[in-house]
């Protein structure tokens, strides 16, 4: 936290710049990621080399942006965050929220979800947060301090099923990213062209409680970041299985969506289409 504190008395300029430079050393210095980087972008849009490698590389300065933004906002008052906030699709919220049932807010690793959740828990309404923890533990406990800094509550994506029950039967709003590889016992849904692994969870809670998912995500525009609600995710289906099939692919169809309008503001260099449906490992 401590060095947190220490960047923040930079301007964002500087800060800018620094991550930007530092985001071109791993460029350079991690081959293994950039080449995950370009190559899932070739598969996603089929576009040619020059336009894949300069998206990837968009891709490292978008997150670089993001690590500004982070350090810069997370932890300020309601009335900053206020100035530098424009949501839109409120009326989806409230109408879910009229419901009483808790909600479960879904996104992926695109655009600053960080920052949403952060002003999210300020401008609506408090949320237990859904994370992976970092393998280094004091960066775990680092991250954790900043996202909780407006109230939200950060609990572990290990946690088991039970214990998630129990708190949407209490009305509280879960937010989770789902795009997470699922490994190779997901569900397999499409996912730009190719079959993603995803996590049955939050379909299965949304079923068993009848909590409405509502699909957000932000984006940057003219330097104020743009929140969007959109409507709860529609349940079809005859059975069980396929009804959490069809509310999975669904989400993911948004995803896809979102992310071929900004294709560099997702986390392309994450091993998205790790796990292969039928291979064991």
């Amino acid at each position: 936290m401590i060095v947190v504190y220490i960047l923040r008395i930079f301007p964002k300029i500087f800060l800018k710049f620094l991550f930007v430079f530092l985001a071109f050393l791993l460029w350079w210095l991690i081959p293994s990621r950039r080449k995950i980087a370009i190559d899932n972008i070739k598969h996603a849009f089929k576009k040619d080399d020059e336009w894949t490698k300069k998206t990837a590389k968009r891709t490292y300065i978008f997150f670089a942006d993001f690590i500004t933004d982070c350090i810069k906002l997370l932890g300020t008052d309601k009335k900053k965050i206020r100035k530098c906030v424009k949501i839109e699709g409120l009326e989806n919220f409230l109408e879910a929220k009229e419901k009483n049932r808790g909600i479960i807010w879904v996104t992926a690793h695109f655009g600053n979800w960080e920052i949403m959740a952060y002003a999210f828990s300020l401008l609506i309404g408090k949320a237990y947060l859904v994370a992976r923890p970092f393998d280094c533990k004091m960066l775990d406990r680092t991250v954790n301090k900043l996202r909780e800094r407006g109230g939200n509550k950060v609990i572990s994506s290990r946690e088991n099923v039970v214990y998630f029950l129990d708190l949407l039967k209490q009305r509280v709003n879960l937010g989770i990213l789902v795009d997470q590889d699922a490994g190779n016992k997901g569900m397999f849904v499409d996912f730009f062209g190719r079959k993603a692994s995803a996590s049955e969870g939050v379909a299965l809670f949304s079923l068993r409680l009848n909590v409405p998912i509502l699909p957000a995500y932000a984006v940057k525009k003219d330097g104020k970041f743009v929140f969007h609600i959109e409507p709860p995710v529609k349940v079809k289906g005859n059975n069980l299985k396929e009804k959490i099939y069809n509310i999975m692919q669904f989400v993911y169809n948004r995803f896809e969506e979102w992310i071929k309008k900004y294709p560099h503001c997702y986390f392309w260099v994450h091993n998205r289409w790790k796990s292969k449906p039928n291979v064991k490992g």
